[in-house]
């Protein structure tokens, strides 16, 4: 992820997973901003085959798993997940 510090406006790439993220520049903390999420497709899977989401871990049929990259990773999610973390 690329972030941007919104006091200098330093620009660099992070793999920071917490709330909040420092700045190496200015040293001033601010909020993670939201992941960019990017819908690739869906699993083809059997009716009675099962997946676990990689955001909440519920376990749902692995058919309604939506497969999406998630700040640069490939993630599973679930439908509630996918809508929460795409801002719709």
């Amino acid at each position: 992820m690329i972030a941007v510090c919104p006091k200098c406006e330093y620009q660099w790439e992070t793999r920071a997973k917490g709330e909040l993220i420092t700045c190496p520049s200015c040293h001033r903390k601010f909020p993670r901003p939201a992941p960019v999420v990017k819908r690739i497709g869906t699993i083809d899977a059997g009716p009675f085959v099962r997946g676990e989401c990689d955001s909440c871990g519920r376990e749902v049929p692995a058919t309604s798993l939506t497969v999406c990259r998630a700040d640069g990773e490939t993630a599973l999610l679930c439908p509630q997940c996918f809508l929460k973390m795409a801002g719709n």
